[in-house]
C-alpha cells in the first residue's frame, strides 16, 4: 500500500495500545476480520446518533397542506356573490391563515377546531369563543386551555381572554385585519353546510375544500 492508502479513512481503525498489539496477529485478525469489526463498531454508534436525532422531533410543523386556488365554491355556498377578482383576494387571505397555523402544535390545532365549532357571532360581527364551554366540552382545565390560547394569540389567531358582563371568560377569533373579513364564522358555517369537519381546515390545513373539485 502507498502512504496515502495507509492513512485513508477506510484503512483507519483507532485503538488503544493494548488492542493494537492484540490485533497485530494477522493470522487471527486478517484484513477481512478487522474491516468487519470496524464496520460493526461504526454501525453501532451511528445507530445511536440516528436514534438521538429521531428522538426529538417537532410534530407541530405541518408538512402537508393544500392551499385554496379560486375560493369560488365558498362564495357560491355562502352566497357571497363575489366576482372572480374578489374570490382570488379571499383565497389570498385564507392562504395567509395557513401560514399562521403551519407551525402550530397539532394538539393546539385540534383545540382550535373545537373553539371554532363552538364559537358564536357577536353583535359586532366578531366570532366569540366561550371558554367555560370549551373546558366543559374537552374536560381540560383552564391552565391547559390558556396554554394553547397563548400559542394561538402569538400567531394572531385569537385574542387574549377577557370577561363578559357575567364574569365569564371568552376569546375572540381574529380574522383578517387588512380586509376586515372575520372569516372564522364563515368557515364554521361553511363546514356545516358542505358536511366537512372543521378539523379539515384547522388540523389538516386542507383549504382545497373552499374550491370545486379539480380547481
Amino acid at each position: 500500500m502507498t502512504n496515502e492508502e495507509r492513512r485513508a479513512f477506510d484503512n483507519l481503525m483507532l485503538m488503544c495500545y493494548e488492542h493494537h498489539v492484540v490485533t497485530n496477529d494477522v493470522v487471527k485478525y486478517p484484513v477481512s476480520e478487522l474491516k468487519r469489526m470496524k464496520r460493526e463498531h461504526e454501525e453501532k454508534f451511528s445507530s445511536v446518533i440516528q436514534k438521538m436525532r429521531n428522538s426529538v422531533i417537532d410534530y407541530g410543523i405541518a408538512n402537508q397542506y393544500s392551499k385554496v386556488v379560486t375560493c369560488k365554491r365558498l362564495s357560491d355556498v355562502m352566497e357571497f356573490g363575489c366576482t372572480d377578482e374578489e374570490n382570488l383576494e379571499n383565497a389570498k387571505v385564507l392562504n395567509g391563515l395557513i401560514d399562521k397555523l403551519m407551525d402550530v402544535p397539532i394538539e393546539t390545532r385540534y383545540l382550535l377546531a373545537i373553539m371554532v365549532a363552538r364559537s358564536f357571532d357577536d353583535m359586532l360581527g366578531g366570532c366569540m369563543v366561550p371558554l367555560h364551554e370549551i373546558e366543559a366540552a374537552t374536560g381540560k382545565d383552564s391552565s391547559f386551555i390558556m396554554n394553547h390560547i397563548e400559542i394561538l394569540n402569538r400567531r394572531g389567531v385569537i385574542s387574549e381572554p377577557d370577561t363578559d358582563e357575567y364574569g365569564r371568560l371568552f376569546c375572540n377569533l381574529y380574522g383578517d385585519f387588512n380586509s376586515g373579513w372575520n372569516y372564522w364564522g364563515n368557515i364554521r358555517d361553511y363546514c356545516k353546510m358542505i358536511g366537512e369537519p372543521i378539523t379539515k381546515i384547522c388540523v389538516e390545513l386542507n383549504f382545497s375544500v373552499f374550491d370545486y373539485l379539480g380547481q
